[in-house]
């Protein structure tokens, strides 16, 4: 979470929040169905008097240290290496739409960032004063 926080603007933190909420939830339910499925095929029995707890052991090494190693170090691969502000698509340049609304739309974000910097600049300025 610390890693992303430094490519929010001021006021898109709580979009980070909830944006993590969302992909968090995604991934507890998944990791729940894999789970269950996992214990299905490994034959682990946990109910009744036969219980057999054999394959735990090469469960645990296997689904809770290498492969989360295996996944995760490539995916942090994926994060661009650009600032939020940045714009990764020239959107003009590969005319993916060409409507009066979404130009409008642009419009609208880029006044907004402009205001969001003046505010930025405001505040800036009164806490050196308060200094």
């Amino acid at each position: 979470m610390t890693s992303f926080t430094k490519y929010t603007l001021l006021k898109s933190l709580s979009y980070l929040l909830a944006y993590s909420v969302g992909i968090g939830t995604f991934c507890y339910l998944f990791s729940n169905l894999l789970g269950s499925g996992i214990i299905k095929w490994s034959g682990l029995v946990t109910i009744g008097d036969d219980c057999n707890f054999d394959r735990l052991p090469s469960l645990l090494v296997l689904f809770q240290i290498i492969i989360p190693i295996v996944v995760a170090i490539p995916a942090t691969l994926l994060i661009p290496n650009v600032l939020q502000t940045e714009k990764l698509i020239d959107w003009e340049k590969e005319r993916w739409y060409e409507d009066e609304e979404t130009e409008e739309l642009d419009n609208t974000m880029e006044t907004q960032e402009s205001e969001s910097s003046v505010d930025g600049d405001l505040q800036v300025q009164i806490s050196t004063h308060l200094v």
